[in-house]
């Protein structure tokens, strides 16, 4: 059933299985505020998703019969021909069969989207909750505490300055969840014109949580989301035509000037980047916070291994045995890195070549769906945030951690499925 709302857009109304089957996903994605819920809303997802796959069909099913198994053997085969000869034998077998539930918690996905208003009612409750994480960031700011008494960790860092983790805490987690979730927040900006909310209000205050959390990874996520957006309306629409994308950079600039003529700590941060321009290694290594340690000792493990590699999650478990002397994360008591904090490198390291040509068939079929498209859909915005989240310039949590890949499915399912739905609209307003 659909219903006209306020502003004239037919907007679609839920039925009882909807409101179920958007609660569920969305349980999915604030259970990200834990390392653990998020997996139980999944668990759930996956079993429902074999029930449904098994007596259950798609009106259409192009998105699970094919595209869906494909897009996830490209990189859970890898994993297993990885498994069989793997540095740590266990902890491989155990993260590569926790990896299959994906793929039916997807198909749950998937189907829950296919019912009608689903998808559509599911974009706005991310946008709605990713709007209020945002604010509830500030809260904390301001006051030292979020809505729910989560302090920042200005403290936890000794820097001196608010570090915003929100309902993340104490996991610096919420940058990274933000920079992923940033197409969503365009595609509302971009249709809103030039209404004060959000360019005045909701942007900046976007922009400034992400820097105020420090993570330079998010910010690379951030930069590499905005860099896509302006190649696509550039070539789809040319220059002086892509005025959206001028205005988001412009009060981008605005933000990133305001915050870093304001905070100490964050020039120092920036300041401390230029390292990465010296051509000195070690200065580098230090404004990398000590990842080139990492990718040598990663670059050792594939020179070892490099057809099939050492094992999904090994790297940790031979850290010292690949590293030298010297190396930073094997000094005063510490014992390694439980992955390389690239993801490049730990596909590379941990499936070997096998598993870079499945991760690069993955995200092409992602960049060529993306440019492949004429508008700036809900569609595209989906799409997009899969290619943050899976962004090979992307130096923060685990590619084949469990956390992260939740997160990764439950964004490529949508995606599948909003794009079917689209393209089933275009041939429906065709005909």
């Amino acid at each position: 059933m659909w219903v006209g709302s306020s502003d004239n857009h037919i907007v679609p109304q839920l039925r009882i299985e909807g409101y179920l089957y958007v609660g569920i996903i969305m349980l999915a994605f604030c259970g990200l505020a834990t390392q653990k819920l998020v997996h139980y809303p999944f668990g759930f997802m996956a079993v429902a998703g074999v029930f449904l796959f098994t007596f259950r069909r798609l009106s259409q099913p192009h998105a699970v019969k094919f595209l869906l198994p494909f897009l996830f053997t490209l990189v859970w085969l890898p994993m297993c021909l990885a498994t069989i000869n793997a540095v740590a034998m266990k902890h491989s077998l155990s993260t590569t069969l926790e990896y299959l539930h994906f793929l039916p918690a997807a198909y749950f996905i998937i189907y829950a989207c296919s019912r009608p208003g689903v998808c559509f009612w599911l974009e706005k409750w991310f946008l709605w909750l990713t709007i209020f994480i945002i604010f509830d960031a500030l809260f904390q700011f301001f006051s030292g505490y979020n809505l729910i008494g989560y302090p920042h960790l200005g403290d936890h860092k000794a820097a001196g300055d608010e570090v915003l983790t929100g309902f993340f805490y104490p996991k610096e987690r919420l940058a990274l969840i933000l920079s992923v979730l940033f197409p969503l927040v365009f595609h509302y900006i971009k249709g809103a014109r030039l209404k004060i909310f959000p360019y005045v209000i909701l942007l900046p205050s976007y922009f400034f949580v992400i820097l105020m959390t420090f993570k330079r990874s998010a910010w690379i996520m951030l930069a590499a989301g905005v860099a896509y957006l302006l190649i696509f309306f550039v070539l789809k629409r040319g220059v002086l035509k892509s005025l959206v994308s001028i205005r988001v950079m412009f009060i981008l600039f605005f933000t990133v000037s305001a915050v870093v003529l304001s905070s100490s700590i964050l020039s120092d941060r920036l300041s401390k980047n230029l390292g990465f321009f010296s051509g000195d290694l070690e200065q580098v290594d230090v404004a990398s916070n000590y990842r080139i340690s990492l990718w040598k000792t990663g670059y050792m493990m594939f020179k070892d291994r490099p057809l099939l590699g050492i094992g999904p999650r090994g790297f940790r478990h031979v850290y010292e045995e690949y590293s030298e002397a010297d190396n930073f994360w094997i000094q005063d008591g510490r014992r390694g890195q439980t992955h390389p904090h690239s993801n490049i490198v730990e596909v590379f390291v941990e499936t070997g070549v096998v598993g870079f040509l499945g991760y690069l068939l993955l995200y092409g079929y992602f960049i060529f769906r993306f440019f492949s498209e004429e508008f700036f859909t809900s569609s595209l915005a989906w799409s997009l945030t899969v290619l943050i989240v899976w962004c090979p310039l992307n130096t923060h949590l685990a590619f084949y951690g469990s956390y992260w890949s939740s997160f990764a499915w439950m964004l490529v399912a949508i995606s599948l499925a909003s794009s079917r739905l689209q393209a089933g609209d275009y041939r429906q307003n065709k005909s």
